[in-house]
Order: structure tokens, then sequence, then C-alpha cells
């Protein structure tokens, strides 16, 4: 996961950006805009670093056993992936806000 995200910001083709697509509908002016691309590449690079985190603190606490390796990937792991998705939510919605004004707003049904 670290090297399909760290990958696809540098070739400059962010996959949190496609991926946001599928959860959030993005104008096509804000999905071309360099800042935008730069932001969600800089979101890759966040979610990379997290993944190897990830994958490091699962071995190091492997060394002390299967039982804390387990533990690790249940609670620690599952605890890493809360924490990033809200730095990377604070980290956009702020640049957004803060560069191009966005608003979000929740849609109607």
């Amino acid at each position: 996961m670290a090297a399909l995200f760290l990958g696809s910001a540098a070739v400059g083709r962010p996959i949190t950006l496609k991926l946001a697509q599928d959860f959030v509908t993005l104008p096509a002016t804000l999905i071309h805009d360099r800042k935008v691309r730069r932001l969600f590449a800089q979101i890759c690079v966040l979610w990379g670093c997290s993944r190897l985190l990830d994958a490091g603190m699962s071995l190091g606490v492997l060394h002390w056993g299967v039982d804390a390796g387990l533990l690790s990937r249940g609670v620690l792991s599952g605890l890493l992936t809360g924490l990033t998705i809200c730095v990377c939510a604070y980290f956009g919605w702020t640049r957004l806000h803060r560069n191009h004004g966005v608003v979000f707003r929740r849609a109607t049904i």
C-alpha cells in the first residue's frame, strides 16, 4: 500500500484524487487545478508514510511474539489508520478552504 500511495504521488497521478472522486463530486475546475493536484499528492505521501510506519510497527511488535503482533494489527493499526484519516481530512479541508474558498455542504436527498 505504501508503494502505491508514494508511487502515485511521485508520478504526479495521486490515487487519493481518484478515491476522493468516488466519495465526493468535485468540479472539473478544481480537479485540474495545479494546487489541488499537489494537495492530493501531499495526502498520498501522508498515507504512504502512514502505511510504512504501520508495517514497521507490526514487524517491530512481532519480535515480542505472535500474540503481540496480532494485537498490534488489531489495535495499533486501526488507531494509526483512524489518526491518518483525521489528519488527512483536516489537512485537505483547511488547504482547500484557505486556497480556493471551497465550502463543504451536505447533499440533500
